[in-house]
């Protein structure tokens, strides 16, 4: 299943799917962080008010904290734009919770 998501990150097939005003750098960041959590053999991505991480329900294996509160809100903006958009991701990536204090989603 994350193989077909693996090379779409690999190949960078996602920005096919991103309109170019859309394409940023959080958005890159995010790519970077769905493909390190697949590297990492994670099954989670948090995107909190302080930071997105990755890992399994019982630890986090990676982290990039944010430099203001205002991140995570920008960082779950911009998830719901690659879930909203990118088809390979949609098939992959579910959402457990999404609000204004955490985003969760499930690789």
């Amino acid at each position: 299943m994350g193989d077909e998501l693996h090379e779409h990150l690999h190949n960078a097939e996602f920005l096919q799917y991103i309109r170019p005003q859309q394409y940023n750098e959080v958005v890159r960041s995010l790519y970077v962080v769905i493909h390190r959590a697949l590297h990492d053999g994670a099954s989670t991505i948090r995107i909190g008010n302080d930071r997105v991480s990755w890992g399994s329900s019982r630890r986090d294996v990676g982290e990039i904290p944010f430099e203001s509160l205002s991140d995570g809100r920008i960082h779950r903006d911009n998830m719901r734009v690659i879930l909203e958009r990118d088809q390979i991701a949609q098939k992959h990536i579910t959402v457990s919770q999404d609000d204004d204090d955490v985003m969760i989603c499930h690789l």
